[in-house]
């Protein structure tokens, strides 16, 4: 049975990820989240303990959504590594502020 999996990450501590799981939470029935808080979008999505986590949780048919395709990685690379380790695992990626599925 596939799920969809929200991914919600801020940058510092002083900020949050309520209007993220909003955003996502009003557009889909979210099974499971996964959260970073005052993590730096400069540390690659891998090292990233929740986006480590959301990678081995996901399985085939399963789909990520994330509010923005910076929420998936630290610049272009990062972002396609992340897609393409999620596309391997038949896992389609959707990016609601860029309104298209990245894993087509």
């Amino acid at each position: 049975m596939s799920s969809v999996i929200a991914y919600v990450r801020v940058s510092t501590d002083d900020q949050t990820n309520e209007n993220q799981r909003r955003l996502i939470g009003d557009r889909y029935k979210v099974s499971k989240w996964f959260e970073e808080d005052g993590v730096s979008g400069r540390i690659p999505a891998r090292q990233r303990p929740a986006m480590s986590a959301l990678l081995a949780y996901v399985r085939e048919g399963d789909t990520v959504v994330v509010n923005a395709v910076d929420r998936l990685g630290r610049d272009t690379i990062d972002v396609l590594s992340t897609v393409e380790s999620l596309k391997a695992k038949k896992v389609s990626v959707v990016s609601m502020r860029e309104g298209f599925d990245l894993a087509t």
